[in-house]
């Protein structure tokens, strides 16, 4: 990952989903960011490597690298974006993970604009 630090509306939705990516994108260009998409964890790293954005919408759970794993990889950059995790699964255990890892909030699917337009603007990014 370079040093720059990344623009202020800039995103990167993370899901193993196609409905779900293109959900996650649509909400936060509604909310005014530029939006790029990963399939997969291993392949947000390598967008996120080319390109820092400032926040990150991932879901937890993915074949192979995890968000949680993602979120943990790109910790210790010089500039990390937030992580949004957003997971099927109503646990509070793996909520507590979640954000003892460093992320800014926990969401559950399906994702609600008005939801993710409060933790966006709460965040002032």
């Amino acid at each position: 990952m370079t040093n720059e630090i990344a623009p202020i509306k800039t995103a990167l939705v993370v899901d193993d989903g196609p409905v779900e990516r293109l959900t996650g994108k649509t909400m936060l260009e509604k909310l005014g960011f530029s939006t790029r998409t990963a399939a997969s964890g291993e392949e947000a790293l390598a967008l996120l490597e080319q390109q820092p954005v400032r926040l990150v919408l991932c879901d937890v759970s993915m074949p192979g690298m995890s968000g949680m794993a993602l979120m943990k990889a790109v910790q210790s950059h010089p500039h990390p974006p937030l992580f949004i995790m957003v997971t099927s699964h109503d646990d509070a255990v793996h909520a507590q993970a979640a954000f003892d890892q460093g992320a800014y909030a926990y969401l559950i699917k399906p994702l609600r604009l008005d939801t993710l337009c409060d933790i966006v603007d709460d965040i002032s990014i």
